[in-house]
């Protein structure tokens, strides 16, 4: 859990997670009176991804993969895969608690926080929701020959293997590596059963976790050799072969029995902001250094090479205002990080320098007002793409689309959810967290303006006004 981090910047990220957290929390109690409200449910999920953005940008892997994965469980809701219930309220509530313990630990109380059962949790009620019909079997359910195979295995002439995969989460060819998986045992022995369901993993409605259930006379190194082809896009492999005598009871049961420990809530109190004293402004110079880390992880992850350059005058942000602008900034940096600057492979198909960059400029502008400006030498915003997604999503019709200028194309980007990014990574997709810029500039007095070409780069400028500044 050790971040190289300012104690600065630390704070900012712990208020502005607590403050999350707690707006989680009221807008779940509400939820749960309002189970079809969507705002609440958009909401939740935007406050889910800035808690994600935030905790990834400064190093706490666990809490963004949590944020992610809660995150992603809203967008489910969204979609109407899960159907909201009070225990997944509860639920939800309990992850939340953990969230809240990292929050108190980075604080300095001396506390555990457990967030591999939280990661299983999420992933078994995605599970029991896409397997809410799933019916147990029994022996009759199969044919002569594997019935003959199932008594071996419960006599102990062949192997009972109880095998969890659990992929990496940004995975996106899930359905065909679980085929893979399930020819391959196939061809070993006989899979007596699956969670989910075998057609639901085929078809690729499951979370992140598959659970199989398997009988074979092969060891447990020959099973694991046979799914090497699937090792660079499994984090965790388990191949657990059951020693003792079952019954056949127990046997079709196995995969539904739940190891979890009961985690009792634990979000209270000390989730409310507390005002910190003594630290009365900050510098914007120090504060565009810590967000370096969003760069260095984006390019090590993408096959990315990015230069990133900062021209900060001598600047300080009152203390109030320090969060809001910090997550403004860390939502267009990720974003011209990872969907703004190419690879260098294709940079060098397009003719340009293989090294990306990205000017970060900031100043005082008519003696009293904060200009910023972030720059990169990217691909540019997609005009066609944000024109075909605001006819999909029929905000504009085809023929008042070709009416529209540039710069009014361009602000569709700023509509809650709109994004034209093809793949969701745990630092961003385009347009994915505009909105939430937008809303803060507005509650700020602020403006910002959008400026792209397509090959060549974006511009994002942003005037807040003399309030925000301390001297």
């Amino acid at each position: 859990m050790q971040s190289k981090v300012t104690p600065e910047l630390l704070n900012i990220y712990i208020n502005e997670t607590e403050k999350s957290i707690g707006n989680i929390a009221k807008e779940l109690l509400l939820l749960k009176q309002d189970i079809n409200n969507q705002n609440l449910v958009q909401s939740i999920k935007r406050l889910l991804h800035t808690i994600k953005g935030s905790s990834s940008m400064i190093g706490f892997q666990d809490a963004s993969e949590l944020a992610h994965k809660m995150e992603d469980f809203f967008l489910k809701i969204q979609n109407k895969e899960i159907k909201i219930t009070p225990e997944i309220i509860k639920l939800i509530f309990t992850e939340l608690g953990i969230l809240n313990r990292f929050i108190r630990k980075l604080k300095g109380e001396n506390i555990d926080v457990d967030f591999a059962s939280s990661f299983k949790r999420l992933d078994k009620i995605i599970f029991d929701q896409f397997d809410i019909k799933h019916k147990i079997k029994k022996i009759t359910d199969f044919t002569p020959d594997q019935q003959t195979s199932i008594q071996n295995a419960l006599s102990g002439y062949l192997n009972i293997y109880k095998i969890e995969i659990q992929f990496v989460p940004e995975t996106n060819n899930k359905q065909v590596l679980s085929s893979i998986v399930l020819n391959t045992l196939s061809q070993l022995g006989l899979i007596i059963d699956t969670v989910p369901e075998e057609e639901n993993i085929l078809a690729g409605k499951f979370g992140n976790l598959v659970k199989i259930l398997f009988i074979s006379s092969s060891e447990k190194d020959e099973i694991s050799t046979s799914l090497q082809a699937i090792q660079s896009s499994v984090k965790n492999l388990k191949i657990d072969k059951i020693e003792k005598t079952l019954t056949e009871e127990e046997l079709f049961n196995l995969l539904y029995v739940s190891e979890d420990s009961v985690i009792t809530f634990e979000y209270g109190d000390e989730g409310a902001v507390e005002l910190r004293k003594g630290i009365q402004k900050y510098s914007l110079k120090d504060v565009l250094e810590q967000l370096k880390n969003i760069v260095v992880k984006v390019a090590r992850d993408n096959n990315k090479i990015i230069k990133l350059e900062i021209d900060c005058d001598k600047i300080h942000i009152k203390e109030r205002y320090i969060k809001e602008i910090t997550n403004i900034l860390i939502h267009l940096i990720r974003n011209a990080a990872d969907h703004g600057i190419e690879n260098k492979f294709y940079r060098e198909y397009l003719n340009k320098e293989p090294e990306g960059k990205i000017t970060i400029t900031a100043k005082i502008v008519d003696n009293e007002k904060l200009y910023i400006k972030i720059a990169d030498d990217g691909q540019g915003i997609p005009i066609e793409k944000i024109k075909s997604k605001i006819i999909k999503m029929g905000l504009v019709s085809p023929e008042e689309v070709d009416r529209l200028s540039k710069s009014e194309i361009i602000n569709f980007i700023f509509k809650p959810g709109f994004s034209t990014a093809e793949k969701v990574t745990d630092i961003s997709g385009r347009g994915i967290g505009m909105d939430l810029i937008k809303d803060i500039i507005q509650k700020l007095n602020g403006e910002i303006k959008v400026t792209t070409e397509e090959k060549k780069g974006t511009v994002f400028e942003i005037i807040l006004p003399q309030e925000v500044l301390s001297t």
